[in-house]
């Protein structure tokens, strides 16, 4: 009996292949990626909304997270509003905002996710607003906070929504789903830009010493470039123990608050991120083994920074819409069953 033989590459996958390295493949796979490169500065806005500097905020005791009714919200139960605001919006958008839109001018994808990139910054414009109170030491309502959400559940429904039915029309048959990877990795590559941006914005500080007890003080090289309600981060063996509030200790590590800023000495208060209560500590500061860092972007500045980018990206993205050209690949049941 001869022995059989076997393909390395089943008939489709070769097809695959071919689709794929196609001249049309490989350009729309071109011009798709440049619109992920896009979505992708949306995704790095929208994930910090996911249990990143958006939940840091709400862990302040200076928000005031009670609903009223009776209601009052963990830190990390604010963000669940994401998901009903987006079952709620899209209807409000497919029945109320599109078709309204549609009488003053054409409603294409790429218009709808360039509007939904101003959108997006202005939801961080509001947290900024937020930061502010917050850095200033003023009580501030959760309900700017879920304003907040409410308006960037709407740039999702814009962006987000729209990107994947378009990217979906716009891939041949055979490549649906290669481009839906390549969506999803445009969320990857948000993370990523946002990484870069806080490794970017982060500033080596030079501590010599602390004063502990019911109050700890850090001496640093220069304290007069600091304002209260600045982050200051700790990391390695520094030496110094934290007395909580419930008699246990802890390491001094992570992040703090600078409380107050003493210039003529070159030290700073250190409190907690959540109550601003001075930090009480024991031990001997160790500047050979501690890495202390601090922000170039101060509270509001932060927000503003990822506004003012996504605004850029917006008016960039203008441009490469008008350019692009779409080319919609509807499901030929025929075609497939003959493939």
């Amino acid at each position: 009996m001869g022995r059989k033989r076997y393909a390395v590459v089943p008939p489709a996958g070769m097809a695959w292949l071919r689709d794929v390295f196609s001249k049309e493949g490989l350009k729309t796979i071109g011009s798709l990626a440049i619109i992920y490169v896009f979505i992708a500065v949306f995704w790095s806005l929208w994930n910090q909304s996911n249990g990143q500097t958006w939940a840091l905020q709400a862990r302040s005791s200076l928000m005031d997270k009670n609903l009223g009714f009776g209601f009052t919200l963990l830190p990390a139960q604010i963000q669940v509003f994401n998901g009903p605001f987006i079952l709620a919006l899209v209807p409000v958008f497919s029945f109320g905002v599109y078709p309204l839109w549609a009488k003053f001018t054409k409603v294409t994808p790429l218009r709808k996710i360039a509007v939904g990139f101003f959108v997006t910054a202005s939801s961080f414009l509001i947290v900024a607003r937020v930061e502010a109170h917050i850095q200033a030491g003023e009580s501030v309502s959760v309900w700017w906070q879920i304003l907040a959400y409410l308006v960037l559940s709407a740039a999702e429904v814009l962006v987000s929504i729209t990107a994947l039915e378009f990217s979906y029309k716009q891939a041949p048959l055979r490549m649906k789903s290669f481009i839906m990877a390549m969506f999803l990795f445009s969320s990857g590559l948000g993370s990523f830009i946002t990484a870069g941006v806080n490794y970017g914005m982060t500033r080596a500080l030079h501590a010599t010493s602390a004063d502990v007890g019911s109050e700890t003080w850090v001496h640093v090289d220069d304290a007069a470039g600091f304002v209260s309600g600045q982050k200051i981060d700790f990391q390695g063996d520094t030496g110094l123990t934290v007395k909580l509030a419930d008699g246990k200790t802890t390491p001094l590590s992570g992040t703090y608050v600078v409380g107050n800023v003493d210039g003529t000495r070159q030290r700073l208060l250190l409190t907690d991120v959540v109550d601003r209560k001075p930090l009480a500590t024991t031990g001997a500061f160790d500047p050979g083994k501690a890495t202390v860092s601090t922000y170039r972007l101060v509270g509001p500045q932060y927000f503003h920074f990822f506004a003012f980018l996504m605004s850029v990206v917006g008016v960039l993205f203008i441009v490469v819409a008008v350019l692009y050209k779409e080319k919609t690949h509807v499901r030929d049941e025929a075609a497939e069953a003959s493939a």
